[in-house]
């Protein structure tokens, strides 16, 4: 059997991935002179309200220790490892995780992956990879090879976009300077932010009440009425927002097959901030 792992970054609650079979090391928060495990014992409702009252919060990569006491169980249950993880761009996580395959001396054995992405892409991953390790207990021609293809050609058709809901924080990650922050601010301009080749670049600026319609209307424009499986996903849980979000794509004229909810993480909500959001569109085909 296959072992598949992830991290904290995939934005999926614990309990999910435990339905799921699947393992999750999760990065550090930095908080109040403190440290915390993402998702496991701190959330996003804390994080945002320390980034309300203009606090620092930061997160920093799981250390090569933790990875090295998760493989090592794995390893000696299973035949391979799957270790999909955000972005190398957007974290040294992934490196950890090869230095500890390295000092484990089981490359061979664990199969690391570079998702390009963070939640709610990486979460899509890690989800077809648990589904692809399910059916493999029933269909011996299902092997890790075919998982780590089917990973490939996932990760090439997913579209993921998103908007911040202030500045601010974007200002304090370096992404915008202090005058853009202030003039963008003063105009009510938000960037349009999209996963490109493992980073996260603006593609375009909107006015901040038109970013959601915005953003569906430019998966409209590129997928038209192929099926799609899309994911909507919020930092927080407000429930008017979220109400928002799905009314948004029960308007649009994508052909949604497959629909999903997601909430932002700590580590990644302590770097979008409060009031973001975005969408995902995967084509059906992309996920046969």
């Amino acid at each position: 059997m296959t072992a598949i792992l992830t991290d904290s970054t995939c934005d999926l609650s614990p309990q999910e991935l435990r339905r799921l079979g699947v393992g999750a090391v999760p990065l550090d928060i930095q908080m109040n002179g403190q440290s915390y495990s993402d998702w496991d014992d701190i959330d996003t409702k804390a994080v945002f309200r320390e980034l309300q009252q203009g606090r620092a919060v930061a997160s920093s990569p799981p250390s090569t220790e933790a990875f090295v006491q998760t493989y090592r169980p794995l390893l000696g249950a299973h035949q391979d490892i799957i270790s999909i993880h955000i972005s190398a761009k957007l974290s040294g996580t992934l490196s950890r995780a090869r230095e500890a395959a390295e000092y484990l001396g089981a490359t061979d054995r664990i199969h690391i992956v570079d998702s390009g992405f963070s939640s709610m892409a990486l979460a899509e991953q890690v989800l077809r990879a648990a589904e692809l390790t399910e059916q493999a207990l029933s269909d011996n021609e299902i092997d890790t090879e075919d998982i780590l293809e089917a990973l490939g050609r996932l990760r090439h058709y997913t579209v993921g976009e998103f908007c911040v809901g202030s500045l601010e924080h974007l200002r304090r990650a370096g992404r915008v300077s202090r005058s853009r922050e202030i003039l963008g601010n003063l105009l009510g301009l938000r960037p349009i932010l999209a996963f490109k080749d493992g980073a996260i670049v603006p593609v375009r600026t909107v006015q901040e009440k038109k970013a959601m319609h915005n953003i569906i209307a430019a998966l409209e424009k590129q997928f038209g009425r192929t099926p799609l499986s899309v994911t909507a996903i919020n930092a927080g849980q407000d429930s008017d927002r979220i109400a928002e979000l799905k009314g948004a794509l029960q308007d649009s004229s994508l052909n949604i097959q497959r629909g999903r909810l997601q909430l932002f993480g700590a580590a990644v909500g302590a770097n979008l901030g409060p009031g973001s959001f975005g969408f995902m569109a995967v084509p059906i085909d992309a996920l046969l």
